[in-house]
């Protein structure tokens, strides 16, 4: 797994770590690669029951995209839980400092957030003239008013206010943060994992899918079939005058 992104396991917890410090933990290919690797590793470890998201340093959580080395739309929903890859376990989102752009973002699709009080959270894109449309899931996290003034105005919220409004679960100092975050772990992975996950799909499952997320889910249908090679001897079948021999392989 790249640099850029590190994960060690400790009690049934998957720690995964954004290590950029140095670029505010923007996400760039890196990033996004580790976090397709850790999820995967979330999801096949029958005996890893949590996931702790957290970051290198106090100054930012992540603050959005690297815009020295961009990273698309559809490769960031790809890593997201519950756009491009399937979440089935409870994870958890430590933050401190800036959480900006696809960093709030995947801070939405965390089931539970500990913030220490200098976290911001916020979606700038209004400011610059650019949306990928993911944070249009906001409301279903913050009263519909909080949102959209949220939305609208690109301007960050404050850790005690997300607070208020019941988006963290518990502000935390710093020095406390990880150890917190680690307490909530453990009392969740000491629990019937197979329970637990039933009642987050259920959770889930009552969620009204935003058109974007609905994009998502069909165009993750649908990318395998890209290029397959049933689309490739479709092609030649169909150039070549004669009955395709399909064989259903990627």
């Amino acid at each position: 797994m790249p640099n850029a992104l590190i994960s060690h396991v400790e009690d049934h917890i998957l720690h995964i770590r954004i290590n950029r410090p140095e670029a505010m933990n923007t996400f760039n290919a890196e990033v996004v690669e580790g976090f397709r690797a850790a999820w995967d590793q979330f999801n096949k470890g029958d005996d890893l029951r949590v996931a702790i998201l957290s970051a290198t340093g106090d100054r930012a959580f992540s603050a959005g995209v690297d815009l020295k080395s961009p990273v698309s739309v559809p490769e960031l929903a790809s890593i997201l839980p519950g756009l491009g890859v399937e979440v089935k376990k409870p994870v958890i989102a430590a933050v401190s400092g800036h959480c900006l752009g696809v960093g709030l973002v995947m801070c939405l699709a965390a089931d539970l957030r500990l913030a220490t009080p200098s976290a911001k959270f916020g979606y700038p894109e209004p400011k610059v003239g650019i949306t990928g449309g993911i944070a249009s899931a906001l409301p279903r996290y913050l009263p519909r008013a909080v949102a959209m003034e949220m939305l609208f105005t690109g301007d960050s919220m404050d850790a005690q206010r997300a607070y208020e409004v019941g988006f963290v679960n518990r502000l935390v100092e710093p020095e406390n943060l990880m150890a917190e975050a680690q307490k909530l772990a453990r009392r969740i992975a000491s629990n019937a994992p197979r329970v637990v996950g039933v009642l987050k799909e259920l959770v889930l499952m009552a969620d009204t899918p935003t058109p974007f997320e609905r994009a998502a889910s069909a165009d993750r249908l649908l990318a395998p079939l890209r290029g397959s090679a049933d689309e490739i001897e479709g092609r030649l079948a169909f150039l070549e005058k004669r009955a395709p021999i399909f064989t259903g392989k990627l």
